[in-house]
């Protein structure tokens, strides 16, 4: 593992997650050593991943916001205005805070809202030109990014992972639901 690998997810064995995962079975014998090493190693890519994104929007002079990139590529992509509530909808967050984030891209002349012409209680959200100009720029290169990130996979193996992380986030998704069982 390279040092810089290593300060990125604290570990400098890349045998960790294995290994904590020993220890927890050595004191909870009952406990799934496979399902500790892969939630541990899914964490771990995670984090990397995150890491790895922010050098990446560095390396592009732009401040790294996730959810910011997410509404110019949504924008982009939609080669168009949407409507918040659709915005709000497809970033799986409150209306406040795509109202935070929409005001955030106006201030910094990315994004200008609109009245629907038919519903006054909507309002439409499509890219400037300057908008337009640094989406064009990240969504291709962000492209890149992930195909970078998925190098050393066969196209076989990025379907597996795929299957296998549905059924990960899935699993994440149904278990400890909220209010209780």
């Amino acid at each position: 593992m390279t040092a810089e690998v290593a300060s990125v997810s604290g570990k400098q064995d890349a045998n960790y997650a294995h290994d904590v995962a020993q220890r927890y079975v050595e004191a909870y014998p009952w406990a799934d050593v496979a399902a500790i090493e892969a939630s541990m190693r899914v964490n771990g890519a995670f984090a990397a991943q995150m890491a790895a994104l922010g050098r990446f929007f560095e390396t592009l002079g732009v401040e790294r916001r996730d959810s910011r990139y997410t509404i110019l590529r949504i924008l982009h992509l939609a080669r168009g205005p949407k409507s918040q509530n659709d915005l709000r909808g497809e970033l799986g967050v409150t209306s406040p805070n795509v109202t935070y984030l929409i005001d955030g891209l106006e201030r910094d002349g990315l994004v200008v809202r609109a009245a629907h012409p038919t519903d006054r209680r909507a309002t439409f959200v499509e890219l400037t030109a300057q908008g337009q100009e640094l989406a064009a720029k990240l969504v291709p290169s962000m492209i890149d990014f992930m195909a970078t990130v998925c190098r050393d996979f066969t196209d076989e193996e990025k379907r597996l992972l795929n299957r296998l992380l549905d059924k990960f986030h899935r699993n994440a998704v149904e278990s400890y639901p909220k209010g209780g069982a």
